[in-house]
């Protein structure tokens, strides 16, 4: 029995008795010919398939685009409006593509994997969990930190070398941001400070002070001209280039658990345990804008790149796409099975990945919410990911397990991927 889920219901397809049973209580017993056909596009999940091919495939003596349209028609007619079927292609003569929109349960048991290539590098942290993750581009190195140390781990992402320490803080980590063009990690932990580091060098080049309770967040402008914290008290500091804070922003009541620049850098969204997202102008210090939908803490926020629209991700176990200027949620992806602690876009913004403390990554086509792909086999929570180009991906675990997926053949078919510089979205568990 195989079970066929979609928006609008659920099927389930009896392939020995040729039976479709729908959740409405209908019972449809497909021909001999309609049964091989739907079987044959059940194994053919997530792929296109034409008229012509599925006539050569199931029918020897009236190979006619009449017959298969004929089979078509019987399928949907037993599937119903439970089961939507998609149809895309021209309409020279009768010939079209038809494409099934199967559920993500068939397609984990067709292919468990994802569809996509993995490789795996275990940094060896001696059994201590791993809290906060950057990716330096610059320099090619992974910088983590954990709770209990008090410094920053450097690691090389492809093989899981250790190398060496950036120490000066005085409590554990909780935040960590890389600038991939000038190759400086920053870093923000419990004792209040910022910290900006010359990895090359290994050296500390300057340290911002204000907080007065644990930094647990951090975001660079697109320029790279100010940064911004956020702190457990709810607190956000902005910072110059030259280390002066220009600006401190209060609103939220618990802590702060990401920001995002906007794309002009006047504005910035923060998200906090509150459950809410605040949309502040840098400039002025107002809140421009609160966002309410979810039931638990927001762990991560990202703009689209008109501005127009938002990603968040929380602990009610949902990624939600909001219109900025209206101020309204617009979609709402469900699927998760634990709290959600980060979002991101593909840099075309159809597709988005999420990372759970359930252990695994979700990718989602934005326009429909669905759920493509669970790509799994992360052992820990996953606490950080990040997009490299258009269909690579990178992520992370508390048990320092990295994982780098390449998404190619499911998003564009096995197409070559660009690849450009881009930073972890990163946010504590």
């Amino acid at each position: 029995m195989i079970i066929l889920r979609s928006r609008k219901g659920t099927c389930l397809f009896d392939a020995g008795e040729r039976i479709v049973r729908r959740d409405d209580g209908a019972v449809r017993q497909l021909s001999p010919k309609a049964a091989l056909v739907f079987q044959y596009l059940i194994d053919n999940s997530g792929r296109l398939v034409s008229q012509s091919e599925l006539i050569e495939g199931f029918w020897t003596e009236d190979r006619n685009n009449e017959s298969a349209d004929k089979t078509v028609h019987e399928i949907r007619k037993a599937l119903g409006d439970q089961h939507p079927w998609a149809y895309v292609g021209n309409r020279y003569g009768r010939g079209f593509h038809l494409l099934a929109d199967l559920s993500r349960e068939l397609e984990q048991q067709l292919n468990p994997h994802g569809a996509c290539q993995r490789s795996e590098t275990v940094l060896e942290t001696g059994g201590s969990k791993i809290r906060v993750y950057a990716f330096d581009e610059a320099n090619g190195l992974l910088a983590t930190g954990g709770p209990g140390d008090s410094a920053v781990s450097l690691w090389d992402p492809d093989h899981g070398n250790y190398r060496g320490r950036l120490e000066g803080h005085a409590s554990s980590i909780g935040a960590l941001l890389c600038d991939g063009e000038t190759g400086m990690v920053v870093s923000g932990a419990g004792d209040g400070q910022v910290r900006i580091w010359d990895v090359a060098a290994r050296q500390c080049r300057r340290v911002l002070t204000g907080h007065v309770s644990a930094v647990e967040s951090l975001a660079r402008s697109r320029s790279g001209a100010r940064i911004a914290s956020g702190a457990s008290d709810g607190g956000i500091h902005i910072w110059s280039s030259d280390g002066e804070c220009v600006r401190v922003l209060r609103g939220h009541s618990e802590p702060i658990r990401h920001l995002a620049w906007s794309q002009d850098e006047t504005k910035i969204l923060a998200c906090s345990g509150d459950d809410a997202i605040q949309l502040w102008h840098v400039g002025t210090g107002a809140v421009l804008r609160v966002f309410r939908g979810h039931t638990d803490a927001v762990r991560s926020v990202a703009w689209s790149a008109d501005g127009r629209s938002m990603l968040s991700a929380g602990d009610d176990r949902t990624v939600r796409l909001w219109d900025v200027d209206r101020g309204k949620c617009i979609g709402v992806m469900e699927g998760h099975g634990g709290p959600v602690v980060t979002v991101a876009w593909t840099d075309h913004e159809c597709y988005a990945l999420s990372a759970s403390g359930d252990r695994t990554v979700c990718l989602w086509n934005v326009a429909t919410g669905r759920r493509i792909r669970e790509l799994a086999g992360h052992t820990g929570k996953v606490s950080a990911l990040c997009w490299q180009g258009r269909a690579r991906a990178i992520s992370g675990d508390e048990r320092g397990c990295v994982y780098q997926w390449d998404l190619s053949a499911i998003l564009y078919g096995g197409g070559r991927a660009r690849r450009v510089a881009t930073g972890w979205a990163h946010t504590p568990l």
